[in-house]
């Protein structure tokens, strides 16, 4: 059998990261302010009286809050 070679490339990060976390009704509390900057890993919003997070991959300004994805 012939040997497999993997190729990688680097991919540049996209302009828009959406982070779905729960709908509106549920609970959830941001944790960042709109407009705000946050690191990678920074959790941007949580769902009350859970362990249920939105972390964010990558570093960035935080953007607005939608129903719609």
């Amino acid at each position: 059998m012939p040997q497999r070679r993997f190729h990688f490339i680097d991919v540049p990060p996209p302009d828009v990261v959406w982070l779905g976390a729960a709908a509106p009704t549920s609970g959830l509390v941001p944790q960042a302010r709109v407009g705000g900057s946050v690191e990678a890993g920074d959790v941007v919003a949580g769902i009350e009286h859970t362990s249920t997070v939105a972390v964010t991959p990558l570093a960035g300004e935080v953007g607005r809050v939608t129903a719609k994805l």
